[in-house]
């Protein structure tokens, strides 16, 4: 795995009050790392978190901490630098 290689989370919000939500990673263990955290929605708006793949190494799922009241539709992936063989 190459160091520049990123995971990411892109995504879009709903809530019919604004509420705070957070997305993060947990690896096999069970542990939780929050990678952004926000005050609300952003109305109308395709928003995008990442963290270098040298830092989840082992993440197995994406988590979402959200209100009842907001919906999220999320799509990660990771994303590879080159191309290239080294």
């Amino acid at each position: 795995m190459a160091d520049d290689d990123m995971y990411f989370a892109v995504f879009m919000c709903k809530e019919s009050k604004p509420r705070p939500y957070s997305i993060g990673v947990r690896d096999a263990d069970g542990h939780s790392y929050t990678i952004l955290r926000q005050d609300a929605c952003m109305s109308e708006a395709v928003q995008g978190a990442g963290l270098p793949a040298t830092r989840l190494k082992h993440g197995t799922a994406i988590t979402v901490d959200a209100a009842d009241t907001t919906d999220i539709v999320i799509i990660t992936y990771k994303f590879k630098a080159s191309l290239a063989d080294d």
